[in-house]
């Protein structure tokens, strides 16, 4: 079914207290730190939505918390429990500062180790086998890269399929590759070449109905759109173009010419 597309950010409700809890298992790899579960909404944050189903939503943000190491909360909301929120805080020995989703159950969160050096991990979420939702889910950690040479970093974005995270930093601003689960980085495209990614701030994968998986890059006002294209999906991007509003408008992009967001499974 083909799909108009929408935003990806969605703004769902904070909570309040917690009790402290830890989770730990030799045989399937490090795990991030549980920290607790918050309850009933005090106040609100920026959540980015990772899927998005009649019956369950699942949003994940960073929690800013000053003069402290960051945690990432993982928020589900069901249509059974009358879409109340329930949250789960989780710490890592980094500082982290983004996350993405490659899917309902796998993030990649990027921050900073204590030496400066930028931490990439790839975070799977592992639930009970009975799905009880008031269990918050183990998150193994996975390395991915550890390494200096990323700064002022504005978004992060992960391939559908798992086999790369964009990175979008620097001043000037570069798109960088990180290879899954290499960590190889390879360059992609230079502000200098493509002098829009000066004010991109966001971007996501989407199926097209005939130019095949595109990368859509917006700045903040939504007003100016860089596409990536990689039609057979081998993960090389073979077309790059610069569209304003109008040309975005011309070439049918608003419309019902979308497969796939990768994100809501409504449609």
């Amino acid at each position: 079914m083909n799909k108009t597309m929408t935003s990806k950010m969605v703004i769902v409700a904070m909570a309040a207290s917690f009790v402290a809890c830890q989770s730990r298992d030799p045989d399937q790899g490090q795990d991030a730190e549980i920290v607790g579960r918050r309850g009933a909404s005090v106040g609100s944050e920026s959540f980015i939505a990772t899927y998005l189903g009649a019956d369950f939503v699942q949003g994940v943000c960073i929690n800013w918390i000053p003069k402290e190491k960051r945690e990432l909360v993982l928020e589900h909301k069901f249509r059974s429990q009358g879409w109340n929120s329930l949250q789960y805080r989780y710490s890592a020995a980094f500082d982290m500062e983004h996350v993405c989703a490659k899917s309902k159950d796998i993030f990649f969160v990027l921050g900073k180790a204590d030496n400066g050096d930028t931490v990439v991990e790839r975070w799977t979420a592992i639930y009970r086998a009975d799905g009880d939702p008031a269990i918050a889910p183990r998150m193994k950690r996975t390395a991915v890269y550890s390494d200096s040479g990323f700064d002022s970093i504005e978004a992060i974005g992960a391939d559908p399929e798992g086999r790369f995270l964009l990175v979008l930093h620097g001043s000037p601003r570069k798109l960088v590759k990180i290879q899954v689960p290499s960590g190889v980085v390879e360059d992609v495209v230079t502000q200098g070449v493509l002098p829009a990614l000066a004010t991109m701030s966001m971007f996501s994968p989407w199926q097209h109905i005939s130019d095949g998986r595109l990368w859509v890059l917006t700045d903040s006002t939504d007003s100016l759109h860089v596409l990536l294209r990689d039609a057979d999906n081998d993960g090389e991007f073979d077309f790059t173009t610069v569209l304003t509003e109008s040309e975005w408008l011309a070439a049918g992009y608003r419309g019902p010419v979308w497969l796939d967001d990768f994100l809501d499974d409504t449609w």
